[in-house]
């Protein structure tokens, strides 16, 4: 499974699927945090770190 690799505005580093993050309609995101724990976010308030396969 691959997942890409995000940082939020606060600098929180979380994990967002790849069909979402690709899909220009979607505009807010369920982000996991490396906690395990989600929470919505906008896409604009996202900046692309990386890709990770788990």
């Amino acid at each position: 499974m691959t997942i890409i690799k995000i940082i939020n505005k606060d600098g929180e580093i979380g994990t967002v699927d790849v069909e979402s993050w690709a899909n220009p309609k979607t505009q807010l995101l369920d982000v996991v945090d490396e906690q395990g724990n989600s929470f919505p976010e906008y896409k604009e308030n996202l900046e692309y770190i990386g890709v990770e396969e788990l």
